[in-house]
């Protein structure tokens, strides 16, 4: 009865300075209605003039998929604004705002921690990045400052990770040491304005090079740059051997490797070369002993045909069989009997997110001798645990 009058109530519209915006009751508040082409499933767009008011963020236009909450003083963004996660509707990030321009305190949560626990937090003063920001990573109740750096003026002055001075910036370019908890280098490479470029390392414990290759900063959206792996990458193992080398080619939307050049094992013992190619292929993935991990079999550069993941004894644990729209998953015993085949359909992407599996149709499960142990059909759709 709730939802239905909430729909009626969602059809009225009001005139705010000749902008015609809809107004609904809305746990028991009259709030408006943020235009719905600003919300996508994992972006929001802000606008930055809108009418006076309290405006609640719908994605798709469905009042029970609350994604943001945002006031309008003057015709622009003033106070808290507070958006939230697709997935589980959880509070994702709150900024503050005043005349328009983001000003005071803001931060980041963890959408998927049973506590509500900030992953980072900062200041902005009149629109710009200025004074501390903080990142966080560990348990509730164990929380540890991974990284701390300080801006003035929307400009990087210095940077600490992990507890110790790791980059020198001058004119917006920088170099990075990466460290873990025991203060082992695990990381060196370039930053510039915060992202990385040009050839990185990273590194085992001992030191040892683990992986090599360079990266170049990637326009993915016009407010939003990321930094991808490109040109040839070489793997190592522990011992020093070449365990891959390959080629990343960072404009694709897919995998980000686009050629397998060579595998081998920890003895130097070639073990695959140049099933995947350009994007099309077969690309194996192997144990340090030598035995197949995972084989992921592309038809094209961004569509998955089939994958099959292995124990390090050799075992098939599962494979997974890709159709548009779903997925067929099924898992084995170690003497190879089927133990279950599981039926999905999913979500479409956007912008480069996974798609999200729900468990629909026939679903069959095995006993270990071969036996059929239950059969399911589910019509009403279950997300994939």
């Amino acid at each position: 009865m709730r939802r239905t009058l909430l729909l009626i109530l969602s059809l009225i519209q009001i005139n705010v300075f000749g902008q015609s915006m809809e107004k609904i009751l809305y746990r028991g508040d009259s709030i408006l209605v943020y235009p719905s082409d600003s919300i996508t499933m994992v972006d929001i767009k802000l606008i930055d003039s809108l009418p006076d008011g309290k405006y609640f963020g719908f994605f798709k236009a469905d009042t029970t998929f609350l994604r943001l909450e945002i006031n309008y003083v003057n015709n622009k963004i003033e106070g808290k604004v507070i958006e939230y996660y697709y997935a589980n509707r959880d509070i994702e990030k709150i900024t503050n705002y005043r005349n328009g321009k983001k000003h005071g305190y803001w931060a980041e949560y963890d959408t998927f921690a049973d506590f509500k626990e900030i992953l980072h937090e900062g200041y902005y003063k009149n629109g710009l990045e200025d004074g501390f920001q903080y990142s966080y990573s560990g348990d509730f109740g164990d929380r540890t400052v991974y990284n701390k750096s300080f801006y003035k003026n929307d400009t990087l002055i210095y940077n600490i990770w992990k507890g110790r001075d790791s980059t020198f910036y001058k004119n917006d370019t920088g170099y990075v040491y990466q460290h873990d908890w025991k203060n082992n280098l695990i990381g060196f490479g370039k930053e510039f304005k915060y992202k990385q470029t040009g050839l990185w390392e990273y590194y085992y414990p001992n030191g040892q090079v683990k992986s090599r290759g360079e990266y170049t900063p990637t326009r993915k959206s016009d407010s939003y740059i990321e930094s991808r792996k490109s040109g040839k990458w070489t793997d190592f193992y522990a011992n020093g051997q070449i365990s891959r080398e390959y080629i990343c080619d960072n404009f694709k939307k897919g995998s980000w490797i686009s050629t397998v050049i060579a595998q081998y094992d920890s003895l130097g013992n070639l073990l695959d070369s140049n099933q995947f190619v350009n994007g099309i292929g077969l690309i194996k993935e192997f144990y340090a002993n030598g035995k197949i991990m995972r084989e992921t079999r592309y038809v094209s550069h961004d569509f998955v045909k089939s994958e099959k993941y292995y124990s390090e004894k050799g075992f098939l644990i599962y494979k997974e069989e890709f159709q548009p729209n779903k997925k067929t998953r099924t898992e084995y015993y170690d003497s190879g009997i089927i133990k279950s085949i599981e039926r999905f359909k999913y979500t479409p992407s956007e912008n480069d997110i996974p798609p999200i599996y729900y468990r629909f149709g026939k679903q069959e499960y095995f006993n270990k001798d071969g036996t059929v142990l239950k059969v399911e059909q589910i019509k009403k759709i279950q997300l994939e645990e």
